[in-house]
């Protein structure tokens, strides 16, 4: 078993609530208007100081939507007393206005960056996957709204059969608009997504000649920072970035359990449970004590070393997540 004694926690990814302005058709957290589950402030503020604690130095918030969260301005102000750096992720589905008085609120509060996903420049593409008509457009209104404000900014690609074509487009129109990076990452088939998978999935072949869609883009857009997923690293591409999931990572869903990163909230069952490792809740144990000992990371950090040739980059073969994803289907 592999303790993570001798490793800081980096980055915190926390799921601040399941609630959602969109039902996106391929949502990992099954987000939704309806949807009700969520973090505590307590909790999140105790979370932060514990994380502080192991070295913290970066925090996502996620959702759902966050900037419906009630308290995300006081959880961006608390993360700055500590000097952790913040980021959210958001759609931006807001009435405009209230959208960018929303995201300078924020800036003021101490947030650095935006990331929002884009599935392409085409209205009815884009609609055809958050499920709302007019997503695009607000979507691109936040992130106009964050570079007005000064704030970093990072627009999500994630191809699917619908949308691999667009990725071009929606390079073009990042770099045009002052965005920083853009993140491609691949399709997770979790949560809503598990359900569409034969609508999503994208072809062999489709990813395949990704590689040259990304290639050109390099040399195209060049003042726009790719970012290539670890999932990606099949592809042979210098961006593709390594894996630390459970290393230096970790993500915490709206209802208090604990995982290694995003991917893997949607796996119900795994090997990694089979042998009695279990999941530790934050509500009921410290993140010490998770960042250190839970059964299930060590299971899951054991298997990463286990698979990982001596020299080479942490899962340069494939996401574990993935290949579990594959395995169950």
């Amino acid at each position: 078993m592999i303790l993570a004694s001798d490793r800081p926690l980096r980055e915190l990814r926390i799921e601040l609530l399941q609630k959602c302005t969109l039902a996106c058709v391929h949502c990992s957290a099954e987000s939704s208007p309806a949807a009700s589950r969520s973090l505590n402030h307590e909790l999140v503020v105790r979370i932060l100081r514990e994380g502080k604690a192991l070295g913290l130095q970066s925090v996502v918030y996620t959702g759902g939507e966050p900037l419906i969260e009630l308290n995300l301005a006081s959880y961006l102000a608390e993360a700055r007393t500590m000097g952790i750096r913040t980021t959210i992720f958001t759609a931006g589905y807001l009435q405009e206005q209230s959208c960018a008085n929303k995201i300078a609120e924020l800036a003021r509060a101490g947030l650095q960056q935006v990331n929002v996903s884009l599935y392409s420049t085409d209205p009815n593409v884009n609609a055809l996957i958050t499920r709302k008509p007019e997503s695009l457009r607000h979507s691109q209104n936040a992130l106009k709204s964050a570079v007005q404000n000064q704030l970093e900014t990072e627009v999500h690609f994630v191809p699917m059969a619908p949308n691999i074509e667009h990725l071009e487009g929606v390079a073009a129109w990042a770099e045009v608009n002052g965005v920083s990076t853009l993140s491609i990452l691949k399709y997770v088939p979790q949560g809503r997504g598990r359900v569409a998978r034969d609508i999503l999935a994208p072809a062999p072949t489709d990813e395949r000649r990704l590689r040259d869609r990304i290639e050109r883009i390099i040399v195209k857009h060049h003042k726009l920072k790719i970012h290539v997923g670890p999932s990606f690293g099949f592809l042979g591409l210098s961006q593709a970035t390594p894996c630390e999931s459970g290393f230096s990572t970790l993500s915490i869903r709206s209802d208090g359990m604990v995982f290694p990163c995003d991917a893997f909230k949607g796996i119900v069952d795994s090997q990694f449970l089979n042998n009695g490792s279990v999941r530790l809740d934050i509500a009921k144990h410290s993140l010490d004590e998770i960042w250190r000992s839970c059964p299930y990371l060590c299971a899951v950090r054991d298997f990463i070393n286990e698979h990982t040739e001596p020299g080479r980059t942490r899962c340069a073969d494939g996401c574990v997540s993935q290949i579990i994803y594959q395995s169950a289907s």
